[in-house]
């Protein structure tokens, strides 16, 4: 278990303790062997919040992505239904002055 953090913020360490209750019974080089891990591991705050803040990032990153994928296509979507609307108001328009200039004619 790691300990408290040695301030409450910027570079703080914390620290922890190991204990081998049964280390791997073949190894192939002494190095590799869990028994000379360090006995007390340091770890950096600004390290871990430095990972945490990138995280973070990327998911505010990937959530704006989104936003502006759906953004483009609900404005593509009201484009069309505008279009499609426009389109109907002036092809109306244009047969009442066509019905309009044959009962002129008539």
């Amino acid at each position: 278990m790691w300990s408290p953090c040695s301030v409450t913020c910027g570079d703080g360490k914390q620290t922890r303790r190991r204990r081998i209750i049964r280390p791997h019974r073949y190894v192939d080089d002494e190095e590799n062997s869990p028994c000379n891990a360090p006995e007390k591991q340091f770890s950096s705050m600004s390290y871990r919040m430095l990972i945490l803040i990138i995280k973070y990032i990327i998911h505010i990153i990937n959530y704006y992505s989104l936003f502006v994928q759906l953004n483009l296509y609900f404005k593509n979507y009201l484009l069309q239904l505008y279009i499609v609307k426009f389109t109907k108001l002036f092809v109306i328009s244009l047969l009442n002055k066509v019905q309009q200039s044959e009962k002129k004619k008539k």
